[in-house]
């Protein structure tokens, strides 16, 4: 019963990801929002939003703006998830050790410090419960997994010649009749592999936790 806003300078699927339905909360992302009139809101106050950078210092500021000038006062939420580009976006980019890092480090700090000044000039800074949180604890992406060369063992060839399994955006999909012991021997295959963690698998019946494929989770979880 309490109202939820998400900020956000990071993926359009990130922020769909914390208020995946239209009734779930309103969304501030520097790009789009939700409800769209927000949108037009955002930039006649803030202007367009700016170029994406390494650091990424202009939008996560564009986001700070969007929650202090529209967010909180506007919308008047109980709970918000504030979700900043960087350091991810430049660790990933630059390396963990890399001057670009140590300044997005700097500047996201910066904007926390803006929302706890405007809390605190509002009188709502000992009556907010802040938590900082990272998404991983760092790695990057440079390894050597390669979920396609993985796959490509289990595919089978389709009448057109093409593989019956592609990969897309870090997702396996199978393109023919439905196969159990294949999707199993795929999971299995993955469990195994060090660089891989949860994976999710269709769900077993109509909004199933778990599905028939041991060690895996439901899409329905993610709402996909």
């Amino acid at each position: 019963g309490q109202r939820l806003l998400v900020v956000s300078s990071g993926s359009s699927g990130s922020a769909l990801l914390l208020s995946p339905t239209d009734d779930a909360g309103t969304i501030l992302h520097t790009e789009f929002a939700r409800p769209a009139a927000w949108r037009a809101t955002s930039v006649a106050l803030l202007g367009p939003t700016p170029a994406a950078g390494l650091p990424n210092a202009a939008r996560n500021r564009y986001a700070t703006d969007l929650l202090l000038r529209i967010g909180l006062p506007e919308v008047r939420p109980d709970v918000v998830f504030l979700w900043y580009s960087d350091p991810d976006t430049t660790a990933h980019a630059r390396g963990l050790d890399a001057p670009e890092t140590r300044a997005s480090l700097t500047a996201v700090d910066g904007e926390i410090g803006r929302v706890e000044d405007w809390l605190r000039d509002h009188g709502r800074l000992d009556a907010t419960n802040i938590l900082v949180t990272s998404d991983h604890g760092f790695v990057t992406h440079t390894g050597g997994f390669d979920l396609p060369a993985l796959v490509k063992p289990f595919a089978h060839q389709m009448p057109d010649g093409t593989p019956d399994i592609v990969v897309a955006g870090g997702a396996i999909h199978f393109r023919g009749a439905a196969d159990p012991g294949r999707v199993r021997a795929v999971v299995e295959a993955l469990q195994d592999h060090p660089a891989v963690g949860a994976i999710f698998t269709a769900p077993a019946g109509p909004k199933a936790p778990l599905v028939g494929v041991p060690g895996t989770l439901s899409f329905d979880l993610i709402g996909w």
